[in-house]
């Protein structure tokens, strides 16, 4: 039903390489030393933002600030973050996609071991912002590089995603053995060494990238007239509208889960840890199979697919269910939280490729600054209606953009699985 045109596709070979002799298999080790060192890059910063979660209590105390005010500069981040994503593409488009990533691993490193020293919270609040940055500006570049010289974006975006997951797995098991041992500026100092050795590997093993638009003014890279036209195509301003509910469920999944199976199945904190564990495992080992088969069966066939497991998971969690049933609920959930491969190649496949820079990061910035509202909004509805009627939307959302999909099928039945 949703089988995928076949469309010729450029030659896997970078624009940037060093010698036209180069063969298939020099070819082969410099692109998978090219994901490589991107999924450092995502690991070492996801990493950071994962410690700072974790120290939240210890660093509230040793600052001696309330709860919010440590909020406050969590949000702080989160939002130069999603800022962050279209300069990130303009600046790519217009320099190369190297010397952003470079950029974003010194400044995010450099940050992040000063954050450690912070004495005082306004200095803490000031190099939250400057991390934020940082973290937002590697990604919309490095999507971009490897959509350069890979054949298949779906596939290797699902690989590149799985270390920002692997960072949620490991980060808090490590962060918190050092916290308990040397306290948490000695741990927060560790992961910013962390990222020395990968801005190392970057400088030494990445080599120089080709902008795709290195003569034309920043100014007309980000002209309001040019990012109006890039977001309002109709199949961009829908990819637009798709992210950012799946996002928004996301960020309420990443946020409440533990609490629901603790409030609401009234498992233990170490079953519902464990269980969130499962959840995470499930979403790590997923993502580069949902974008393989996005890229063999269609973006819009594993969409769907996808949309279909989180509205029985998310609607399973609303039920009073045992715990196999329970297990299941959550294992669909985490399945369906692996849509970042089909759908940012579903971005990719609609954008030019002078434009995916500054069109991949516009889009991505669009979305993410919709999906942060997912925590307070779905904390408000738990507070005012509970549980059912919270989670019930997460799936009703879902189903909207299931809706949304088959329309898109409809209207345009040639277009929307290419």
């Amino acid at each position: 039903m949703f089988r995928r045109k076949n469309r010729k596709r450029r030659l896997p070979i970078s624009r940037d390489r060093r010698s036209p002799s180069m063969n298939l298999s020099t070819h082969w080790r410099y692109r998978s030393t090219v994901l490589g060192l991107c999924m450092a890059v995502y690991f070492g910063s996801r990493v950071g933002q994962v410690t700072l979660s974790t120290l939240g209590s210890d660093i509230v105390a040793s600052l001696d600030i309330t709860m919010s005010l440590f909020g406050l500069a969590f949000t702080g981040l989160s939002l130069m973050s999603a800022f962050a994503q279209l300069p990130s593409g303009v600046l790519s488009d217009r320099y190369g996609e190297r010397i952003l990533i470079l950029g974003a691993v010194v400044l995010t490193c450099v940050s992040t071991l000063l954050l450690a020293l912070a004495p005082t919270y306004v200095v803490f609040l000031l190099l939250m912002v400057i991390v934020g940055i940082g973290s937002g500006l590697y990604y919309s570049p490095s999507t971009a590089l490897l959509d350069k010289v890979y054949n298949r974006t779906g596939q290797v975006i699902g690989t590149y995603r799985i270390s920002g997951q692997l960072a949620g797995v490991v980060g808090p098991v490590v962060v918190g053995t050092l916290n308990h041992q040397y306290g948490w500026r000695v741990a927060l100092f560790a992961t910013g060494l962390l990222l020395v050795p990968v801005l190392g590997g970057v400088w030494a093993f990445m080599r120089p990238t080709t902008p795709n638009n290195p003569d034309t003014p920043i100014r007309t890279h980000s002209s309001p007239y040019r990012l109006l036209d890039i977001v309002s195509r109709p199949r961009l301003a829908g990819t637009t509208v798709l992210a950012g509910t799946i996002q928004f469920v996301e960020v309420a999944a990443f946020t409440f889960i533990p609490t629901i199976l603790q409030q609401h199945h009234g498992l233990s904190t170490s079953a519902a840890g464990s269980l969130y564990a499962v959840y995470f495992a499930t979403v790590s080992v997923l993502q580069p199979v949902s974008g393989w088969l996005s890229d063999h069966l269609g973006r819009d066939s594993v969409v769907v697919i996808l949309l279909l497991a989180g509205i029985g998971g998310f609607g399973l969690l609303t039920r009073q269910i045992r715990l196999p049933m329970l297990t299941l609920a959550v294992v669909l959930a985490g399945v369906s939280m692996t849509w970042g491969a089909p759908v940012q190649s579903r971005f990719i496949d609609a954008l030019k490729e002078t434009e995916r820079g500054v069109g991949f990061g516009l889009v991505r910035t669009l979305y993410l600054l919709v999906g942060a509202l997912g925590g307070y909004v779905v904390g408000n509805l738990v507070t005012e209606a509970g549980w059912v009627v919270a989670f019930g939307t997460l799936a009703l959302l879902l189903g909207l953009c299931l809706v949304g999909m088959t329309a898109s099928r409809i209207v345009h039945p040639f277009t929307a699985d290419r």
